[in-house]
């Protein structure tokens, strides 16, 4: 499991509680080709590798090219994941806990890099926006 930078110039965290189950949400999240269909501002995904311990992809979201990697694969509790693009990294990491009529979603994430500093207001928008979609999705 790869932390979030806590230092890093935008931390989010969010929870919210859906009536699927822990695998079917965990499912959903690792089938990362299938991102386009349930996100809206991803675009387009192409995994660039098929490691079942490391999966790779670079994907459009909201037209920016993104290059991605899985960095925990813990079925059916834990997905992390790290986004690179030019000067910003970001990571994330989604734990999943079984609850009665279905489950709790908690995302943690961290966004540095020289652009995470220099539009901080702007990218923490986007991190949010980006985050809340994902948790709704679900």
């Amino acid at each position: 499991n790869r932390p979030i930078d806590s230092n890093a110039p935008i931390v989010h965290a969010s929870t919210i509680n859906s009536s699927l189950s822990a695998s079917e949400v965990y499912s959903k999240i690792i089938q990362i080709d299938e991102w386009p269909t349930w996100q809206s501002n991803v675009n387009h995904v192409s995994k660039t590798t098929t490691d079942q311990e490391l999966v790779e992809w670079k994907m459009k979201v909201s037209g920016k090219k993104i290059k991605g990697e899985t960095h925990t694969l813990t079925p059916p509790y834990t997905v992390g994941w790290t986004e690179r693009r030019f000067g910003i990294r970001r990571v994330i990491n989604c734990r999943i806990y079984p609850i009665k009529d279905g489950c709790e979603i908690e995302i943690n994430s961290s966004t540095s890099g020289i652009f995470a500093k220099w539009f901080t207001n702007k990218n923490k928008l986007r991190t949010q926006k980006r985050i809340t979609e994902l948790l709704q999705s679900f």
